[in-house]
């Protein structure tokens, strides 16, 4: 599936104009306008509580920055209900710095992957990437 932010083109375009997500199907048709970006359950997203990672062992995993300086990474697992069942803080040194500042870190270098979370960063003028493996970072669930 994918999904595009995209405005209503039956009306003008302003500052005020709301943009919608679609979803498409890989042959490019029209599947159905979605609630949010991420297409799930509005019941899991809060705009102040982080992206949307992706789904494991049928859980909602999001990431933010947290702390003082927005120096820790806030990963929390939700059921479907929206309610957190497990959260994990982790200093952001682990993982490098952003490239380019926040400008460069956008949501393509963080993804959920074969029960894997990747974070793309840098360290010393080095690209770094970190694995995270769900089981060890929620050995509860």
């Amino acid at each position: 599936m994918l999904i595009l932010n995209i405005f209503n083109l039956n009306e003008s375009v302003n500052i005020e104009s709301k943009v919608v997500p679609i979803a498409y199907n890989l042959e490019g048709l029209l599947q159905q306008e979605l609630s949010n970006l991420y297409g799930i359950s509005k019941s899991y997203t809060k705009e102040d509580e982080g992206e949307f990672l992706g789904t494991w062992k049928e859980l909602q995993l999001f990431w933010s920055l947290t702390g003082a300086n927005s120096d820790r990474y806030k990963f929390d697992l939700k059921n479907k209900e929206g309610d957190v069942i497990s959260t994990k803080v982790l200093d952001e040194q682990i993982f490098g710095e952003a490239l380019y500042g926040m400008e460069g870190n956008p949501q393509e270098h963080r993804k959920l992957q074969n029960e894997r979370v990747y974070i793309l960063a840098g360290r010393e003028n080095n690209a770094l990437i970190t694995i995270l493996p769900l089981k060890e970072l929620f050995p509860e669930i």
